[in-house]
């Protein structure tokens, strides 16, 4: 897979709070608190679309401890969160002071989609990530100046009418496919609204049929859902689910 954007973690988060700055500041002002980062939305979804901010998000569940009520938005809300790191392989190779490592991991969650109506949709998710730096040993620490490598997420959505839909995203493109005819794809954005600076790392993700987005998920701050009027109502779980798998990834870069 391509390297996405090769700085350390430090610098990571430091060009992310630089990026922040300068898309919440306006020229020759300086406001009294920053404004909130929001996903820069398509045409098509500034209008006839369901806006569902996520009034709960729990941070933190015990490893593989079911967690109720992980994501509560609009209608609908994350149950049985079960999440953990399950395997890590580390490889090293240089000095006492000094090696060049490889680190690959693999993360599984699962969780049930509820909806108001009683409504329950499982998804099981696996993702991948791998990197790549040097690894600075001290006496008493070590530092790692990692390479964020590659990294993908993959899910299976069971709706229970023997058909399963697949999530794939790689790279900051994918796709959400199930019957043919109602196949989605998956676009990461890094464009905050009201500004044309680009982030280092998605403000969400846009699901997409025939060019037109029907569907995005902002994954920044607790989060945010919009799911467009145009949407057949049979779709729109589907597509909260595979919203919310993305949402609950550690990251997606």
């Amino acid at each position: 897979m391509p390297v996405e954007r090769p700085q350390t973690r430090n610098g990571r988060n430091l060009l992310l709070g630089f990026s922040i700055a300068l898309a919440v500041l306006l020229p020759g002002s300086r406001p009294a608190q920053a404004k909130a980062i929001h996903l820069a939305l398509p045409d098509e979804l500034k209008t006839k679309t369901d806006d569902l901010e996520v009034t709960q998000r729990r941070r933190r569940v015990l490893p593989k401890r079911p967690a109720d009520k992980a994501v509560v938005f609009g209608p609908f809300r994350v149950d049985q969160y079960r999440a953990g790191w399950t395997e890590k392989t580390v490889y090293g190779i240089g000095s006492r002071s000094l090696q060049k490592y490889t680190e690959k991991s693999w993360r599984r969650y699962s969780f049930e989609l509820r909806t108001a109506e009683g409504g329950h949709l499982p998804v099981e998710c696996i993702q991948r990530k791998e990197e790549r730096g040097l690894r600075v040993l001290g006496e008493n620490s070590q530092t790692d100046l990692d390479v964020p490598w590659g990294e993908e997420l993959r899910c299976s959505l069971y709706p229970g009418d023997g058909v399963v839909w697949e999530l794939a995203v790689s790279g900051g493109r994918g796709t959400f496919t199930g019957p043919e005819s109602a196949a989605f794809d998956v676009r990461a954005s890094n464009r905050a609204e009201g500004t044309s600076f680009r982030l280092p790392t998605p403000v969400g993700f846009l699901f997409e049929r025939d060019g037109k987005s029907l569907g995005a998920v902002e994954v920044l701050n607790k989060g945010r859902f919009l799911l467009s009027q145009n949407l057949p109502s049979w779709l729109r779980p589907l597509v909260a689910g595979a919203a919310s798998a993305l949402l609950l990834a550690d990251s997606l870069e």
